[in-house]
């Protein structure tokens, strides 16, 4: 268990206390304490565990170096890495193990996973809200058993993140490792690059795993608290979130050519971009991967606009930056959509905001193939949450 936090002690308490709860003994987490300023050398310590490992840099680094700190460290036969603010529901560590050897070891299991958003972290909600997001994603979806699924099934997957088009969740927390396989990734980079480590170690995974497995079950508790990134992409802060995770010189691992075509607006797209092109740099031998740089550049031009139109906030300093380096059918696009959506000028924000949504699907980088299932939970922490889950199983049983 690989677990990298700073300046979170609180969170990440709750996240080792859902993996001291399991029903298995053999196991061990990393703690990578990333220059935190709060106690988090002592917390492990009053703990008294000898299968938790405690690893402190003395200075802040990217999230990424943090990362692959903790990966290296790692000597368990399987990996799975967590964030400080996420949580195992009871019953993980028997259900992967089991499915790890009816699947006959497979380089890596993919599989569901719950989203809890902390009380405050939905702009308006003051509860907590649990979602079941497994069906929602290709892989998974329609499947009700463990399985090897074919290959190629795994890498359109991957190309499709290459091509700017999400058709599972690349977050981490998703994802069980075989530590060899992972060592084989290593062999020529380290496990983790770029400014969104995840989106560049789940596609370069699948497009390199000989045997994928699945468990199209929610097997992992993904939080997002007022202190994770997520925050601040739900919250219109990402500027604020680049800081946060502590990337922002990413343009420096971002080849020339590329860089010429990066767009002011949305960061979420941009970091999506230069994580995957690393992707595609790292299998340069493979013509079957294509970069949608086109496709980026169209989604931060509709990003943008929509942003302005949604929000009612003003658009003149980014479009401003954006507009000269922009073809001529680029602009073409951008003063179709921006007379498009003049009248949603008159509509409430709540409508707006609905409009936009569907003006956004049109463009495709989101194909989720159902919605989440609304859990009928409202936790105030991941400890609450975890243990709602379990009564509920409970009273399901």
């Amino acid at each position: 268990m690989l677990l990298p936090t700073r300046n979170r002690a609180e969170l990440l308490a709750q996240a080792i206390a859902t993996v001291r709860a399991q029903d298995e003994a053999s196991w061990e987490i990393v703690v990578s304490d990333n220059a935190s300023v709060d106690d988090v050398r002592g917390l492990v310590k009053s703990l008294d565990d000898p299968r938790i490992r405690y690893l402190r840099s003395d200075t802040p680094l990217p999230v990424t170096d943090n990362w692959n700190r903790a990966a290296d460290a790692a000597t368990g036969r399987w990996v799975v890495m967590l964030g400080d603010d996420d949580g195992l529901p009871a019953g993980y560590m028997r259900t992967m193990r089991e499915a790890c050897t009816a699947l006959a070891d497979p380089d890596l299991i993919y599989h569901g996973a719950y989203h809890f958003m902390a009380p405050g972290v939905v702009p308006g909600q003051t509860q907590g809200l649990m979602s079941d997001v497994t069906q929602v994603y290709c892989m998974l979806h329609g499947r009700d058993a463990p399985a090897i699924i074919p290959p190629e099934e795994a890498r359109a997957a991957a190309r499709a993140a290459l091509d700017m088009r999400a058709l599972y969740a690349f977050n981490m927390q998703h994802f069980l490792f075989r530590r060899d396989f992972l060592e084989r990734l290593r062999a020529d980079a380290p496990v983790f690059r770029g400014p969104f480590p995840d989106f560049y170690t789940a596609n370069l995974a699948l497009l390199r795993a000989a045997r994928v497995g699945v468990v199209p079950r929610p097997m992992t508790v993904i939080g997002i608290t007022r202190k994770s990134y997520g925050y601040f992409h739900l919250n219109d802060s990402e500027a604020a979130g680049v800081d946060f995770l502590g990337n922002q010189d990413f343009r420096d691992e971002v080849a020339p050519g590329l860089r010429e075509r990066l767009l002011p607006g949305s960061y979420m797209n941009t970091l999506w971009l230069v994580s995957v092109a690393l992707v595609r740099d790292a299998l340069a031998d493979d013509p079957s991967l294509h970069l949608g740089v086109d496709r980026y550049r169209r989604l931060q031009i509709v990003s943008t606009i929509l942003h302005h139109y949604t929000t009612g906030r003003p658009v003149g300093t980014t479009f401003g930056q954006m507009w000269p380096l922009l073809s001529r059918s680029e602009r073409a696009l951008a003063m179709l959509l921006r007379m498009a959506l003049l009248p949603l000028r008159a509509l409430p924000q709540v409508l707006r905001r609905v409009l936009g949504h569907l003006v956004a699907s049109r463009f495709g980088q989101y194909g989720w193939l159902t919605r989440p299932r609304k859990v009928p939970l409202a936790p105030s922490n991941m400890l609450d949450a975890v243990d709602g889950l379990r009564r509920l199983a409970e009273g399901a049983a």
